[in-house]
């Protein structure tokens, strides 16, 4: 991706937070985000 504008979609439930970002040629990024929570085994 290259600078400049950046579309950011960000969907927080369930188990994982959902990220995409789209940048101004239209290419795509997505990842998955695991919560840490505090009676989660540390890694």
């Amino acid at each position: 991706m290259d600078q400049g504008s950046f579309k950011i979609g960000i969907d927080v439930g369930g188990t994982f937070t959902d990220i995409v970002v789209q940048d101004a040629s239209g290419a795509l990024a997505q990842g998955k985000v695991r919560p840490y929570l505090e009676t989660s085994p540390k890694p």
